[in-house]
């Protein structure tokens, strides 16, 4: 069972050193914000907005997996159904995966 660990006040049960959608979310809104500065106003706020979802589902899905373990997020059962039997997309979980954890050794 992975760790539990508080984050902006909320508690979750996850690894860090594992790929996750948070991290995918951030990346976005920092891109996003980024555009913003630049006057890229449509494909800045359409960033911003898309890494807030995934940022927010991530941490829902792991804090209600402190009190429910084998719970899923929306996004999350979306990416099993519609996305992770494509081979090149299983290919890049394992190379976001295997960076991750090249990070935390």
């Amino acid at each position: 069972m992975n760790p539990k660990h508080n984050i902006l006040g909320l508690e979750v049960r996850m690894e860090f050193f594992e790929w996750h959608h948070l991290y995918l979310g951030i990346v976005m809104l920092i891109a996003g914000i980024v555009l913003l500065v630049l006057s890229q106003w449509l494909l800045g706020a359409v960033l911003c907005a898309l890494g807030l979802i995934l940022i927010i589902d991530d941490l829902y899905q792991h804090h209600r997996q402190v009190d429910e373990p084998f719970y899923h997020s929306p996004l999350h059962q979306l990416y099993g159904k519609l996305l992770y039997h494509i081979p090149f997309v299983r290919w890049l979980n394992r190379q976001a995966d295997d960076f991750m954890r090249w990070l935390g050794r």
